[in-house]
């Protein structure tokens, strides 16, 4: 048999980085249910796609497009000031134009530069309505960010498809982060394919997946979701290879109703088939303590092992 040289050995390291790039690049949803497509030619933002875009960016691109939009406004005022720079007093220059409209938006009033013009205190008037409401806007939406309800929910990393009670099912759990409870908490499961019509077209199918519960009354510690892999089931009769060409993925929602929030919760997630272990189990996350509690260990929560150990 031929030696392994190293080069040989990174050589097929690389490829099977490549094929696991390849396959994740491949994914139409993110782990976290976000879509992959690319968009080309949707419609122009109005109005209300901003308001969606600060509502659900990155809080750094919010505070970011906040501060450009004051930052803007004061560059625009401070134009304005310096237009008419004569009606104020102790303004030479544009700085001191754009620190005298800092000051105004800020309603500061250090009193250093001063408009004595009609023309200088209409601005000064506009810029105070318009700082009245930028500073309503901006609070009202910093105020939704940190009261918008996240549900706190966790999923495995993992799914897992193995013999449970004598039946092939597909499993994986979620667990409540947090120790309030979230009542009528219920999941749906659809398995998404590429598929092939009667007429030869492409086309991206939604298959719904029968679970073994789909609703708990109250949700405040782990939840292992089944589906019974049978002759009714989509996966059935399916190999790994299969679904994989399929680009096969579960998509996963999560609702319920939290007890802190007082109002209706969502979690989404999804899994590729590059996150699912074939003859794999889930770790059991449950031990006892030596006083007899019973103990929830979440380092074990993301780890499956092979049938037949444990």
């Amino acid at each position: 048999m031929p030696d392994d040289r190293p080069d040989d050995l990174d050589t097929r390291e690389r490829r099977a980085q490549d094929q696991l790039a390849a396959r994740i690049a491949a994914r139409v949803t993110n782990p976290d249910g976000s879509t992959r497509v690319m968009r080309l030619g949707e419609p122009a933002r109005n109005a209300g796609d901003i308001y969606h875009f600060l509502m659900t960016s990155p809080w750094w691109q919010f505070f970011g497009a906040i501060f450009i939009a004051y930052l803007s406004i004061n560059i625009v005022f401070a134009l304005a000031y310096y237009a008419v720079r004569d009606e104020i007093i102790n303004a030479s220059g544009f700085t001191d134009a754009f620190f005298f409209s800092v000051q105004t938006i800020a309603s500061i009033g250090y009193g250093h530069i001063v408009p004595i013009g009609t023309h200088a205190n209409l601005i000064v008037t506009l810029e105070a309505f318009v700082a009245m409401l930028s500073v309503a806007v901006s609070a009202g939406l910093v105020f939704a960010r940190f009261t918008r309800p996240d549900a706190g929910v966790m999923f495995s990393k993992r799914a897992v498809v193995t013999m449970h009670d004598g039946q092939m099912m597909l499993m994986f759990r979620l667990a409540n982060k947090r120790r309030a409870h979230i009542n009528q908490a219920s999941i749906n499961l659809v398995l998404a394919y590429d598929d092939v019509t009667a007429e030869g077209e492409k086309t991206r199918r939604l298959a719904d997946l029968n679970l073994r519960r789909t609703m708990t009354p109250t949700f405040v510690l782990s939840w292992t979701v089944r589906h019974v892999i049978d002759e009714t089931s989509p996966l059935f009769c399916r190999t790994p290879e299969d679904l994989r060409r399929a680009q096969a993925e579960l998509i996963i929602v999560f609702t319920g109703f939290h007890e802190s929030f007082n109002q209706i919760v969502h979690a989404r997630y999804a899994y590729g088939m590059s996150d699912i272990h074939w003859n794999h189990k889930l770790v059991d996350i449950f031990t006892t303590h030596q006083d007899g509690r019973r103990v929830l260990d979440f380092s074990l929560f993301d780890l499956t092992m092979p049938d037949g150990q444990g």
